[in-house]
Order: structure tokens, then C-alpha cells, then sequence
């Protein structure tokens, strides 16, 4: 974990979403639960992962799981968020997690829903 901080801050410890995350200082505990109920989130896309990207649901878990990570780890525009969607199937790390947990195909799946609700939203892809 120590790396992954280690990686974050110095990828990304300049810019507000950093200093917003940075400022709610959360335990480790916390932050355990709050990324345990991420999961729960991407576990949603997993069930409905044959759904077009488009429809209804998808979009809906979208915007949850902006609205989630807007309120509990930093402000997650829809530029951030469609940056966050191309990296879940970009960074290995992050693909497989969310697949291992969520079933094959998930973090793909996720990284096309919220390029269709960026790109309904009007944000830069």
C-alpha cells in the first residue's frame, strides 16, 4: 500500500483532487470500508455487464460511482472521471483487481460505461 501512496503522490500530488483527498483524512480502517464499498459498486456493473453501455442501469451506476468518489475520496469531475475510466483497463493493477473481484470482463465493461456517460455529459475524452 505504502507504494501505491508513494506512486499516487507523486503522479498526481499537485493537483486539487490530491489535496482534496489529502484533506479528509481518513484512518486506514476507514479507508478500508470506503474501498470495500467501491468494489460493491464495480460487483453492480458486474451484474449487469451484458447491458449496452448506454441503457439506463450502466449509466445510473455511473453517475453512483462518480457521486461515491466525490464524496469520500476527492471531487471527481467528469474530465477526472473519464481519465479514471480509461484507467481502469490501462493499469493491469487495477484491471485485475476489479476483475478478480467482480468477474472477467468487469473492468472493461466499466471503462465503457463511463466513456459513454462522460461523452453524454460533454466531457473531454
Amino acid at each position: 500500500m505504502k507504494e501505491y501512496t508513494n506512486e499516487v503522490k507523486e503522479r498526481w500530488g499537485d493537483t486539487p483532487e490530491y489535496r482534496d483527498y489529502e484533506s479528509r483524512k481518513t484512518s486506514p480502517e476507514q479507508q478500508k470500508i470506503l474501498a470495500g464499498r467501491m468494489m460493491d459498486i464495480f460487483a453492480e456493473f458486474g451484474d449487469v455487464r451484458e447491458d449496452p453501455p448506454e441503457s439506463e442501469i450502466p449509466q445510473s451506476l455511473a453517475k453512483k460511482l462518480q457521486d461515491y468518489i466525490s464524496e469520500h475520496f476527492y471531487r471527481c469531475s467528469d474530465e477526472v472521471f473519464a481519465s479514471l475510466g480509461k484507467m481502469y483497463v490501462a493499469d493491469e493493477r487495477f484491471k485485475n483487481n476489479i476483475d478478480s473481484r467482480t468477474g472477467e470482463g468487469t473492468a472493461e465493461y466499466v471503462s465503457k460505461v463511463i466513456a459513454a456517460y462522460c461523452e453524454e455529459r460533454g466531457a473531454v475524452q
